[in-house]
């Protein structure tokens, strides 16, 4: 289900944009993926105010900042473990 609602996010060819609210479910897709690929070795808390779930924002611009989040701190972890 994970996989198929990021596939569904950058399938959608029915604008640019997102509300936070349907973007913060894309992102806790990927965040779920993630962590079984990291076997749950990390979390994630999402905190976004009520008042801006109906805001418009650019289709997929959390992901990467996520994605670039997750991957830093787990090669910086990684590299601590090791040396």
């Amino acid at each position: 289900m994970a996989l198929e609602n990021i596939l569904a996010a950058v399938l959608n060819r029915d604008g640019g944009f997102y509300t936070v609210r349907d973007e913060q479910s894309v992102l806790e897709s990927y965040i779920y993926i993630m962590q079984f690929r990291y076997m749950d070795s990390f979390e994630v808390d999402i905190n976004l105010s009520p008042g801006i779930l109906d805001c418009k924002v650019p289709k997929l611009i959390l992901q990467p900042i996520v994605e670039n989040c997750i991957t830093t701190v787990l090669t910086t972890l990684a590299t601590a473990w090791e040396g």
